[in-house]
């Protein structure tokens, strides 16, 4: 089958630079937008540079480059691609002073050469599916809110989550700890309506799960939803990189 995947990057409107950055199939996009065809396999990712730490932007910049320059047969050597590409940020940043410590959180969706899709994740960006009229998010955010609400301690100490929510627990390039990298099956490939969406947390942290399928359920081209996004985002009051990637069949 041939897919149709377009991508938008931007820095926003409160930071200096954007320490996202985008993959689609072999085209690595710093800013702007995209769009292509393409065939499996093939894979597109969101990498967000962590905000906090030296060189973010390097660390996705990096990151997307060396999958892009990936071959692979298996989810399981893609997911193992991953680990040598952590391994390869921590060494950059033990020759360079000025990159040590950098990181990068990493959601990608891969068709594979029989035309299965998975997504790998790793830190707090997005996958969403969109099938059958119904949006369902496909990650879980590796964060510490998330892990509070999951074990019970936030509502048990009372604590409030919005100070959590950006606080990743696990990331590409952390010299202290090996990435979490989950990898989900999305077990068949897509319809003719179905799309399948990552973001940055600058897009997902700032719209509501109804605004969120209304714009995405829409009548518009791939590439006026994913503007959608990030304006909506921006209204709500995102100061952060935003960044979207949508892929549906051509």
């Amino acid at each position: 089958m041939k897919y149709f995947i377009t991508g938008t990057t931007a820095a926003g409107n409160h930071r200096s630079h954007n320490e996202d950055c985008i993959l689609l199939g072999e085209s690595v996009l710093l800013n702007g937008s995209k769009e292509a065809y393409i065939f499996p396999p093939f894979m597109c990712a969101v990498c967000d540079g962590v905000g906090g730490e030296n060189a973010g932007e390097v660390a996705s910049k990096t990151t997307a480059e060396l999958l892009s320059a990936s071959e692979y047969n298996t989810v399981s050597e893609l997911k193992n691609r991953i680990f040598e590409i952590h391994d390869r940020l921590v060494a950059l940043g033990e020759q360079k002073p000025e990159l040590c410590n950098m990181q990068t959180t990493l959601c990608l969706v891969t068709f594979d050469r029989y035309d299965i899709p998975y997504c790998i994740n790793v830190g707090d960006s997005r996958a969403y599916i969109f099938k059958d009229g119904a949006l369902s998010r496909i990650t879980t955010d590796q964060s510490l809110a998330q892990y509070l609400t999951e074990t019970g301690k936030a509502e048990k100490f009372g604590i409030d989550l919005k100070s959590y929510r950006n606080v990743i627990i696990s990331s590409v390039g952390n010299p202290k700890q090996y990435p979490m990298v989950d990898l989900f099956s999305l077990g068949s490939t897509l319809g003719d309506n179905d799309m399948i969406i990552i973001c940055s947390d600058g897009i997902s942290d700032y719209i509501s799960d109804k605004d969120f399928l209304d714009i995405i359920s829409g009548d518009n081209k791939a590439l006026t939803k994913q503007n959608m996004l990030i304006d909506k985002a921006l209204e709500n009051g995102s100061k952060d990189n935003l960044s979207a990637v949508i892929i549906q069949l051509a």
